[in-house]
């Protein structure tokens, strides 16, 4: 028999900031620029092309300047914090390990499948649709990454 935690799942809310920090460190650029820190823009530019393609016909603009970040990914991110956060901790109790992983498995297909189609030019996507793959993605990773980690933290009871 097992004993769950019922706090707060503090280490979700973590994941969350990480991720919020990853994205709005991706969003600076433009701010920067608009600064006249062209030299560290294009710092964070570089290190994000690692994480993102960076297009900037895909990515958000601000200040007349395109983000470092995609709409795509921006969506991704978005998801994965309000998943870690909110959603989450709001249907801990009701998450089941097995539907999370074919959820999981099912939203990134899709993602995937649309990048693939994008990629070879059989579709054309819009920005609202790339968003919205991002976020069913990002949603499914973040569920089965907090659900994995709670699982982990299962305490036995000990008599």
């Amino acid at each position: 028999m097992q004993l769950e935690n019922n706090r707060y799942p503090v280490l979700a809310f973590l994941i969350a900031m990480f991720f919020l920090a990853i994205w709005l460190i991706g969003l600076l650029p433009p701010i920067l620029e608009r600064f006249s820190c062209e030299g560290t823009a294009d710092s964070i530019r570089s290190v994000y092309r690692i994480l993102c393609h960076g297009e900037s016909d895909r990515c958000p603009v601000l200040f007349g300047q395109p983000a470092a970040v995609c709409i795509r990914c921006s969506g991704l991110y978005i998801s994965i914090i309000l998943g870690c956060a909110l959603f989450f901790p709001l249907f801990r109790k009701r998450l089941k390990w097995k539907p999370v992983v074919l959820a999981s498995l099912l939203v990134t297909f899709i993602m995937g499948l649309q990048w693939v189609l994008e990629f070879t030019a059989i579709i054309n996507t819009s920005p609202l649709l790339q968003m919205g793959t991002g976020f069913m993605c990002g949603t499914g990773l973040s569920l089965l990454l907090c659900k994995s980690i709670d699982m982990l933290r299962v305490q036995p009871i000990v008599t």
